[in-house]
């Protein structure tokens, strides 16, 4: 029935957070709108959404904002607390569950020094494939400015830029294969006009089911290309122009991921331990980017032009 269909993309969790399919969670407004709430500092969401903000957050994003914030939500403490001449005694103090439960043990003894020791946990993940994309220096965080700022051929020149930068990354990350952009000097054309790059003495995959003949047919060591359609999708914006525009980027990679997963298996399967080589052919690929007058959709689509060998 219209308009009971299955809720799918990304949920607002409040004013504040906005969840996505994968379990990730990013930040709608503010300073690091569109950035995941992970790699946000903690002090600011300590120091300004706990105590600035606390009115207009919902349980939900409180609970998660408490839990990832810790310490950095206590107001900080003077380290050095001005006592009498018989007082000065150091204290070394562990805190595992707290900065106030430190200086609360310490008040016990009476001192005017005290030196924290405490441990760090295990926080720290692996960056993702969109933080690298942030720390390779491309135009990430302009594409929703461009669009609001009505300059589109920009907005898709930098979302073709992302997207590509970003299949590049999901690819070296998932395989841990060498990427390559190229250009189509480098292929060359079959008797049936199929577009393949010499591969000299590695093993040509083929990603799709007609390239197989391509392989099967030359006498020297090719891979055949693959034009990879990702198809029109249309994102309604829940609250933030950039989130939406990360989200048609992770669609995009993900459907490049999804279509070379069982060839590529395949292949190593059968041929075992080696290194995969994928190459990006940038002039063959297309992706598109638009948005309507009001931002409140964004359409997205993609051809992604890609081969795939491996050596042993």
């Amino acid at each position: 029935m219209k308009g009971r269909e299955e809720l799918t993309g990304p949920r607002p969790l409040g004013n504040w957070l906005l969840q996505h399919e994968d379990g990730r969670v990013t930040i709608l407004r503010g300073k690091f709108a569109g950035a995941y709430f992970n790699t946000v500092p903690a002090g600011y969401i300590g120091r300004f959404l706990l105590q600035k903000c606390r009115d207009e957050l919902n349980p939900r994003e409180l609970e998660l904002c408490e839990k990832y914030a810790g310490d950095s939500a206590v107001k900080k403490i003077r380290r050095r607390v001005r006592m009498t001449e018989t007082s000065k005694v150091q204290v070394e103090v562990t805190a595992g569950k707290g900065i106030a439960e430190a200086f609360d043990k310490a008040a016990e003894v009476g001192c005017a020094e005290i030196s924290l020791n405490i441990p760090v946990p295990k926080s720290h993940q692996e960056p993702t494939a969109l933080d690298k994309l942030r720390m390779r220096g491309t135009p990430l965080e302009l594409i929703s400015s461009y669009l609001i700022a009505d300059t589109h051929d920009m907005a898709r020149q930098a979302f073709r830029s992302c997207v590509l930068e970003h299949v590049y990354e999901r690819l070296a990350e998932k395989y841990h294969a060498t990427v390559v952009f190229e250009g189509r000097d480098v292929l060359t054309s079959t008797d049936s006009d199929d577009l393949v790059r010499d591969t000299e003495g590695e093993i040509g995959i083929a990603i799709t089911p007609e390239n197989e003949k391509t392989i099967e047919n030359r006498k020297t060591p090719v891979a055949p290309i693959a034009k990879i359609e990702t198809g029109e999708r249309v994102s309604p914006v829940a609250d933030s122009l950039q989130a939406t525009v990360l989200g048609a980027i992770e669609s995009i990679s993900q459907s490049v991921e999804t279509f070379i997963e069982m060839p590529v298996k395949r292949v190593l399967d059968r041929l075992g331990d080696g290194h995969l080589t994928f190459g990006i052919i940038t002039d063959l690929s297309l992706v598109q980017l638009d948005t309507n007058p009001e931002h409140t959709k964004i359409t997205t689509s993609g051809r992604i032009v890609l081969y795939a060998h491996f050596v042993k």
